[in-house]
């Protein structure tokens, strides 16, 4: 019995994305969802236009989708190293300033809940 409540005082401790908060749950769906979006975007142009190399294709919707994956890990489990190389590349890449504001605050909720649960 006492491995038991051992083994449940460590699962809350985790980070992971049902500890997040719903503002930033709705953050990462909606990245998600854009990067989903955008994908099937980028394969409909292919198809009826033509003229690009499938392995193209599958490379830039890879990286769409490795990009949203990449958000979703490193804000899930409070990777604050990650969250700033993120926050970084929305800023330089895409030139998404609200997106590098967005993950900057996300940043700092991750550090206080690092801190936290210390």
């Amino acid at each position: 019995m006492a491995t038991e409540i051992n083994q449940s005082s460590v699962i809350k401790d985790e980070f992971n994305f049902s500890t997040l908060g719903i503002g930033i749950k709705l953050y990462l769906v909606v990245l998600c969802a854009f990067s989903l979006i955008l994908s099937i975007v980028m394969v409909s142009i292919v198809i009826k236009k033509g003229g690009v190399h499938p392995a193209a294709l599958v490379v830039a919707v890879s990286g769409v989708c490795g990009y949203a994956y990449w958000h979703l890990w490193a804000v899930s489990r409070r990777k604050v190293n990650h969250i700033t190389i993120l926050a970084v590349l929305n800023l330089i890449i895409g030139g998404n300033i609200l997106g590098c504001l967005i993950m900057f605050f996300i940043r700092q909720s991750a550090v206080k809940e690092i801190s936290s649960n210390k």
